[in-house]
């Protein structure tokens, strides 16, 4: 998965944390590269590497939280939520899910981390079903990581517990550890259809 929050209040925290230049180092990196070549395929600048540094700038200067503030506001939204998380739907408790082993994590598999978050209720089983704004996962391990037994994988933030021992059971199988030191994956594998 990319960054470490599953859920809409917790991924709402981690991109305003990005935008305050504290979010995970992958979701900054994909923001960054992707923005650049955005920026240079509306013509806005001659190469990415001129967007980059552009964005590096407006990210460091605080201009793009403020712009997201600004977003929030035009669509009657509470501008005040990005600065103070109580104002954000919150679960009603937080639940760890430990490693079983001792290793280093060579895969998360992020399908599953995805069906997990949907039974806690931050996704829909059927069209009817009520999205819980407040539940999902938060990574506390990523692919490369080293980690012992009984340490913390996730955290659930949970409000409805009639699902949580298939969830953690879902969580805990999703992570594929190895007993050796594993490389991280590249982020960007390559980009198509530029030219």
């Amino acid at each position: 998965p990319l960054g470490k929050a599953i859920g809409n209040a917790l991924e709402v925290m981690e991109a305003v944390e990005t935008l305050r230049g504290a979010g995970p180092a992958d979701l900054r990196e994909l923001c960054l590269a992707l923005g650049a070549l955005l920026l240079v395929l509306s013509k806005v600048v001659q190469t990415e590497a001129e967007g980059r540094s552009r964005l590096e700038q407006l990210l460091g200067s605080g201009a793009g939280l403020t712009k997201l503030q600004e977003m929030v506001k035009a669509q009657k939204g509470n501008p005040q939520a990005l600065e103070d998380w109580s104002l954000l739907p919150q679960a009603q408790k937080v639940v760890m899910v430990r490693s079983p082993l001792s290793g280093y994590v060579q895969e998360i598999k992020a399908e599953e981390m995805g069906l997990a978050s949907a039974l806690l209720g931050a996704g829909r089983e059927t069209k009817d079903s009520v999205v819980d704004l407040a539940v999902g996962i938060v990574l506390n391990k990523k692919v490369g990581d080293p980690v012992e037994a009984g340490e913390p994988l996730a955290f659930l933030h949970v409000n409805h517990p009639g699902r949580l021992e298939i969830v953690q059971q879902k969580v805990q199988s999703a992570f594929q550890l190895a007993r050796e030191p594993v490389p991280v994956p590249p982020l960007i594998y390559g980009i198509v259809g530029i030219n």
